[in-house]
């Protein structure tokens, strides 16, 4: 009789895509295939070699390219209307890998118990990628004043970003699939072709590639993206870093070792295709020393220690792995993590009641117990744990699983041995327990350990701060002062993250500026922010992640500049019309449009950049200022007190606001009549350059410096470059107006924007 576990996919057969699925390629396929790799999304994906269990199809693995997407020069928008509309809840019931019919099992699937908080997804305006620019230091006002003092082309430059075309992950068996998914969409706003592999432990792909082949399907499946933008690899690589070049990109995530064999392949050393790790990382906790038993630090001091320990069995590369305390504290954080950890309830993640699942594999878990023990040797003592408690726990949970199942320890163990035969001839010992056991977490003698507390004698031990155990354990580490705490998060030798838990200031701003430069992301835990801070372990797609040193030197997330890091800047040199022409922006000193209609009166699909208005002048009376003043409140001496304000280094006398010098320029270039000008929603970049005193005449240019249309709506976004000089001709203040206008005349129904 077939067992149920038989019917599992596994990573070394070729799924063939049914409609809407995608393809999952075995690495002798890959191996044979055309550079870039199998398609996934597309009918007919088959391997290149012949076997029968491939069906002998000799057709091959034919990449297609995606001919919808835009032009390089074109804005954002225009490839995001080939794309359908995303849906309303992604995670509705039956599109979650998490969900029924995912096929994925529950143990491996269980997030019930994440110390992380999900951020909320918030939508945003299109963005023109061309408009990714880097100016250097000078601000627009200096730009403007050097335009004005006749700075010419040479003196004009840009940076802009171009694609990268190809991002290569490989993930370690720990890692969570929400935490990728944000980078695969900033590669993807970036435009390359996503290819992801699971991670390449033989003993643990098989069921991460579950996992991973899931989240990948239910993506494909929603057609969200065009065919071929997201390949699955499950297998080996061999012959793909070949087919890279200096226009690829490599985003590995795994161990430091790995991470070094691969940036020395000949593609990264040879031919420069761009290699960003992130590997170990021995992240660091730290207890302030106000923070005694009975404040509110202590108690989430502890809290995210326990968290960070039994979250995902502690497999995650920001979990805390060295918890560092006031010497004097040691016991006291000792017996209160050991209560609450002694209170997790270890298990088959199924049950409600269990707080903490399995390893990803019994390979994985002997890899933990094996750097626990060598933590061990090096003279930390088990508070709570260790090895003999791990297999105490495993015998547990198996003689459980007997008695609820109604077999004997005999059957249960010819059980898995019938298993690990049908996982296949030449399997390890590893191979045949996680195939025969993976589906409820108990393989050969359960894929369980439990959470270990170590308590190092010694704070400077090499191996407290050189061995990472993947799982769900810790080091508690004392230390004497704060210089110490400093020099001990240090020898970490470059972390993804840590976190000092105080409320002392002084406390916080030693430790933050000893220890940046040796973290990627640091997290300041005090009373006042426990409820709104996400957690020591949970990056978020607006934060960079990444870190220094033993941590891979790499840096993804971080807003759109996770999206800028799959690109390469370069710096862009020519006349202000032709820069224009290339970014599509106004560039001081590209010529003006002035003899057409108001600038207000044309719709979207009518303006043009350069479109301008000059207005005025409108001189500025003392009765101007004094009404200004007493109507608005604004009763600064500058404005109201001639003596003061002469005493003033900055003023010849008394002087106008800078608000009604806004004011004013408004009431020069505004269109009262209704228009396509639907809205003025804000100001940016306002600076005030030269006083103005009762007398000076203003005037107004106004310039169409961007124009974003909106996708699916009946307007866009214009910015306006908005300069206002005086009589001689000197700047008064320069500003971007930004406005809301309708794409055709037809389509207005509104006022103009003031």
């Amino acid at each position: 009789m077939r067992s149920r576990h038989d019917r599992r996919f596994r990573p070394h057969r070729t799924a063939h895509r049914a409609a809407g699925r995608p393809a999952l390629v075995c690495s002798r396929a890959l191996a044979r295939a055309r550079p870039g790799g199998p398609r996934l999304g597309g009918a007919g994906a088959r391997c290149q070699h012949r076997c029968p269990r491939h069906g002998g199809d000799e057709r091959g693995l034919r990449p297609r390219r995606n001919r919808r997407l835009r032009p390089r020069g074109g804005p954002a928008g225009a490839r995001r209307a080939h794309l359908p509309p995303a849906r309303d809840d992604p995670q509705a019931p039956g599109t979650t890998p998490h969900g029924a019919g995912a096929g994925v099992p529950p143990d491996l699937a269980d997030d019930r118990h994440d110390g992380g908080r999900r951020p909320e997804r918030r939508g945003g305006r299109h963005r023109h990628p061309l408009r990714l620019l880097l100016r250097g230091p000078a601000p627009d006002a200096q730009r403007r004043a050097h335009a004005r003092r006749g700075g010419g082309a040479a003196g004009e430059g840009l940076h802009v970003r171009r694609r990268a075309r190809v991002d290569e992950r490989r993930r370690r068996g720990g890692a969570d699939q929400r935490v990728q998914l944000p980078r695969v969409g900033h590669a993807r706003e970036a435009r390359p072709d996503v290819r992801r592999r699971p991670p390449g432990h033989r003993q643990a792909r098989h069921a991460t590639a579950q996992v991973a082949w899931a989240v990948v399907r239910d993506i494909v499946g929603s057609g969200l993206l065009p065919d071929g933008a997201l390949q699955l690899v499950c297998g080996r690589l061999d012959g793909l870093f070949d087919a890279l070049g200096e226009q690829d990109a490599i985003a590995f995530t795994g161990s430091a070792a790995t991470a070094r064999t691969l940036a020395a392949s000949p593609c990264v050393v040879e031919r420069g295709t761009r290699f960003t790790a992130e590997a170990d990382s021995l992240n660091f906790s730290l207890l302030g020393p106000d923070a005694r038993p009975g404040t509110p630090e202590f108690d989430l001091f502890i809290d995210s220690l326990v968290t960070e320990m039994t979250a995902k069995a502690g497999q995650k590369c920001t979990a805390i792995r060295r918890a560092l305390v006031p010497a004097g504290a040691v016991a006291e954080v000792r017996a209160a993590a050991a209560a609450r950890l002694a209170a997790a309830v270890v298990g088959d993640p199924r049950d409600p009641n269990t707080t903490m699942g399995p390893l990803v594999s019994a390979a994985q878990r002997e890899d933990v117990l094996d750097a626990v023990d060598a933590l061990v040797a090096a003279g930390a003592q088990a508070a709570v744990g260790g090895r003999e408690a791990s297999d105490e726990l495993a015998r547990r949970l198996r003689a459980e699983r007997c008695e609820r199942d109604g077999l004997s320890e005999r059957d249960a163990r010819g059980e898995q041995d019938a298993r690990g035969e049908r996982a296949g001839s030449g399997a390890s010992a590893g191979d045949a327990a996680q195939a025969a056991g993976a589906a409820d977490g108990v393989a050969e003698g359960g894929a369980f350990v439990a959470p270990t507390l170590l308590v190092a004698e010694d704070p400077w031990a090499d191996a407290i701060h050189d061995v990472e155990a993947f799982g769900p354990v810790a080091v508690l580490i004392g230390y004497q002062d704060l210089d110490e705490a400093v020099r001990l998060a240090r020898r970490g030798r470059g972390s993804l993250v840590g976190s000092v838990v105080s409320h002392d200031v002084d406390t916080v701003r030693a430790v933050v500026m000893g220890t940046a430069p040796w973290h990627g992301r640091l997290l300041v835990l005090d009373r006042d922010d426990a409820k709104r801070q996400t957690g020591h372990g949970s990056p978020l797609p607006q934060l960079i992640h990444g870190g220094p040193g033993r941590a891979g030197g790499g840096e993804e997330l971080g807003g759109l500049r996770g999206v800028t890091h799959f690109m390469q800047r370069t710096a862009l040199q020519a006349s202000p019309q032709m820069l224009g022409a290339l970014t599509h922006t106004w560039v001081e000193g590209a010529p003006r449009h002035t003899d057409g209609e108001h600038p207000f009166a044309l719709s979207l699909s009518e303006l043009r950049l350069g479109d301008a208005i000059v207005a005025g002048p409108r001189t500025v009376t003392l009765e101007d200022i004094d009404h200004f003043a007493q109507f608005t409140g604004d009763t600064f001496y500058a404005h109201t007190d001639e003596e003061a304000a002469r005493a003033n280094p900055f003023f010849p006398g008394r002087v106008a606001h800078g608000y009604l010098v806004v004011s004013f320029a408004a009431g020069l270039f505004v269109w009262p009549d209704p228009g396509p000008v639907l809205a003025n929603y804000g100001l940016e970049n306002l600076s005030f350059i030269t006083p103005v005193s009762p007398g000076d005449a203003l005037t107004v240019t106004l310039t169409a410096k961007q124009i974003t249309p909106r996708e699916g709506s009946d307007y866009g976004e214009v910015r306006w470059d908005a300069q206002v000089v005086n009589q001689d001709g000197a700047p008064v203040a320069a500003y971007d107006v930004l406005t809301l206008v309708a794409k055709e005349r037809a389509a207005v129904g509104g006022g103009a924007a003031g």
